[in-house]
């Protein structure tokens, strides 16, 4: 039992790492600009809702009344993102 625990463990870190990767690499690829931290990417540009992305799990945390945590990777983010446009 702990050896199939320990090697999900390390299948979910190895999970982790990869869309961590092909997330920033999307983030990066889209020109927006961010400030990153070691697990973060802080979107705190005008005109636009703040938010905070998580690329190695691929949710976001929209820094509005409610905090309210999304999901769905850099795409869907980036679409969320884009919607939330202040006028």
């Amino acid at each position: 039992m702990v050896a199939n625990w320990t090697e999900r463990k390390k299948r979910l870190q190895e999970q982790h790492a990869e869309w961590k990767i092909a997330n920033t690499k999307i983030i990066d690829q889209s020109g927006l600009p961010y400030t990153a931290t070691d697990e973060t990417m802080l979107f705190r540009n005008p005109g636009f809702a703040k938010a905070d992305f998580y690329p190695s799990t691929g949710r976001w945390k929209a820094l509005k009344e409610d905090n309210r945590i999304y999901d769905g990777g850099a795409d869907k983010f980036l679409k969320w993102y884009r919607r939330n446009k202040h006028t």
